[in-house]
């Protein structure tokens, strides 16, 4: 399973534009991109904790951490803009 991550392709998209020659996705890739995420984030947050048990962390530390995560933050920016651009598609529908 690959993780979602920038790739160094030339041609580059900005969050509220698609490259001419991309099609728009359809619902079921816009749904398969948000599980992915949702797996991706959760690794990231089961991995965290499974290091903070080792280093025997308090919860509290941990979860302030991961509050701060700039990966997760990254992860959830996205994920919210999917939601948004599929609940936006699926009113002019």
């Amino acid at each position: 399973m690959s993780t979602p991550s920038s790739s160094g392709s030339s041609s580059k998209a900005t969050p509220d534009s698609t490259p001419a020659s991309q099609p728009a996705a359809s619902a079921a890739e816009v749904a398969e991109v948000l599980a992915e995420f949702a797996q991706y984030r959760q690794r990231i947050v089961d991995e965290t904790v499974e290091i903070a048990k080792k280093l025997k962390l308090s919860k509290k530390d941990t979860m302030a951490r991961l509050e701060q995560h700039p990966e997760l933050a990254r992860i959830d920016g996205i994920v919210s803009d999917l939601q948004q651009r599929v609940s936006a598609a699926n009113d002019s529908d």
